[in-house]
């Protein structure tokens, strides 16, 4: 699709209604930590909750936990719990979720093509 037919699509929808895809897929990745655990179950699915919470570095067990429950729900991940001792749950990701390797290759290819820098803090 090119920039052009992407502008024609988008005249035919109200971006600021409900059923906007682009809106709807922008949230999809508002929270701070969902593309990080999203790009960590491409890279190495199934991952155990532990593995994700040391590949994610600075999540908290409580937002690991909101976040992968929210992927869940929303069909992007599939939490497997086996019955031994100790229990042991796995995630990793749907078909679904899978296809959102297209779109971190896209915004990787971007960055790379735009240097973008690494984040930096604003101090205020």
């Amino acid at each position: 699709m090119t920039f052009e037919d992407f502008k024609e699509m988008l005249k035919g929808i109200d971006t600021d209604c409900e059923a906007c895809p682009v809106k709807n897929a922008i949230a999809l990745f508002q929270g701070k930590w969902t593309a990080r655990v999203l790009l960590e179950l491409i890279r190495n699915e199934p991952l155990r909750f532990k593995e994700l919470q040391r590949k994610v570095t600075g999540v908290t067990n409580n937002m690991l936990t909101v976040t992968l429950k929210d992927l869940e729900a929303r069909g992007l991940i599939i939490r497997t719990q086996y019955q031994e001792v100790p229990l042991r749950v796995e995630y990793s990701l749907t078909e679904e979720g899978r296809s959102l390797y297209t779109i971190f290759v896209a915004m990787a290819a971007w960055a790379n093509e735009h240097n973008v820098p690494e984040t930096k803090k604003l101090s205020v």
